[in-house]
């Protein structure tokens, strides 16, 4: 008899894989408030990628102070991103100044909708 549980079905989206939308990208490359910002990172890059300073997980995963695994470093990306739109959009809103753009309603819900499917696919709770 095995004891072993069973083992996982392989992951459908591999880490580093999910292609920003050109129309996102641009948008970012409009909105992005600096070199540390991730919508500078989508706007240079057009994409999201893992890099090689792996981060320690602060308590958003299980393995809290321990070096995250690559699933979820992969979708800490994503939650800075659709934090940094949200961002945007309430800076946007609080200045009188400037129209609301849309778009970025657009982008932070694409955004979160890939969250979920991380979520999904790798297992990992919210």
């Amino acid at each position: 008899m095995n004891d072993e549980p069973p083992a996982k079905p392989p992951m459908k989206i591999p880490v580093n894989s999910i292609q920003v939308p050109k129309e996102f990208v641009d948008l970012a490359g409009e909105y992005y408030a600096g070199q540390a910002d991730m919508l500078y990172a989508v706007a240079s890059t057009g994409n999201l990628t893992t890099g090689t300073n792996r981060p320690i997980d602060n308590g958003q995963f299980d393995n809290d102070r321990e070096p995250m695994t690559d699933q979820q470093w992969y979708l800490h990306l994503f939650y800075k991103l659709v934090w940094s739109i949200k961002d945007c959009i309430q800076a946007i809103a609080e200045n009188p100044d400037i129209k609301p753009d849309m778009r970025l309603q657009d982008f932070a819900r694409w955004t979160e909708a890939r969250i979920q499917e991380l979520h999904a696919d790798y297992g990992i709770d919210e």
